[in-house]
């Protein structure tokens, strides 16, 4: 099976050799390294990506996981049974709702960040699916997709009596970096469109938004086809993690 990070790789993120020795001691003892791909890890890092966040800063080992409280409960069963993590914190969001998920981790971090988790506000980062999950099997690509959708894409919604709306998948990058966001966004059409779900063409909205800190950002989506056939092989083959929007997934299917 393919190695996704080394234990060399691991120990080139270290300045200090002697510091990433005794690290990869931790990482052995834990059975971290060598990493290879799998379905599990591959649903932690579309958390990650989603919205999910991999501090800046290599020292802290800070990453997070926000939203509802039984979707982290499956994230920390991940963890903890496959990688022996258990949380730093678990809390409510102080501006958002739900709860945020987090871990202090600095050596697993860095094994996050080779396995192709990018660092800080991924707002301003460029960063694409990683080369192991786009090349791996149905299953990996599958708990990817499972994943970051739940995080990131709208629910289905009923119109009226006969038609629906919603399954509209979008972020926001700094407007410079706009072309990485396409091609992010492609890269998971792409990924659908091995199991033949059809979507539609990305859309970037005319509009954007000025921060504080002077960043001016610009958002970008496009949308899973909602015709029945369309979203019964997205509801078949991929679907959601979240409990709810699988629910109301379904009842737009088989519901009559």
């Amino acid at each position: 099976m393919k190695i996704i990070v080394k234990e060399m790789d691991f120990l080139h993120t270290y300045r200090n050799k002697s510091l990433g020795l005794k690290s990869l001691s931790i990482c052995r003892t834990n059975n971290w390294l060598p990493l290879k791909p799998s379905p599990l890890l591959a649903s932690i890092i579309g958390h990650l990506l989603g919205d999910g966040s991999l501090s800046k800063d290599r020292m802290t080992g800070d990453f997070r996981f926000y939203g509802k409280i039984q979707n982290l409960d499956k994230i920390k069963l991940i963890l903890e049974t496959e990688f022996s993590l258990i949380p730093y914190s678990l809390y409510l969001h102080p501006n958002r709702g739900g709860y945020i998920l987090r871990y202090n981790n600095a050596i697993f971090a860095r094994i996050l960040e080779l396995a192709g988790v990018p660092r800080g506000n991924k707002l301003v980062s460029e960063f694409g699916v990683p080369g192991w999950i786009m090349k791996g099997d149905r299953d990996i690509k599958k708990s990817f997709l499972r994943a970051i959708l739940s995080d990131e894409m709208e629910n289905i919604r009923k119109v009226n009596r006969k038609s629906w709306d919603g399954l509209r998948f979008g972020m926001s990058k700094d407007n410079r970096k706009l072309d990485h966001l396409i091609d992010f966004l492609n890269q998971i059409r792409r990924l659908l469109s091995e199991f033949k779900i059809k979507t539609s063409e990305i859309f970037i909205r005319k509009d954007k938004f000025s921060r504080k800190d002077g960043i001016v950002t610009c958002a970008a989506r496009f949308g899973i086809k909602v015709r029945i056939e369309n979203r019964s092989l997205f509801c078949s083959h991929i679907g959601f993690d979240d409990d709810e929007k699988q629910k109301i997934l379904y009842s737009s299917i088989f519901d009559k």
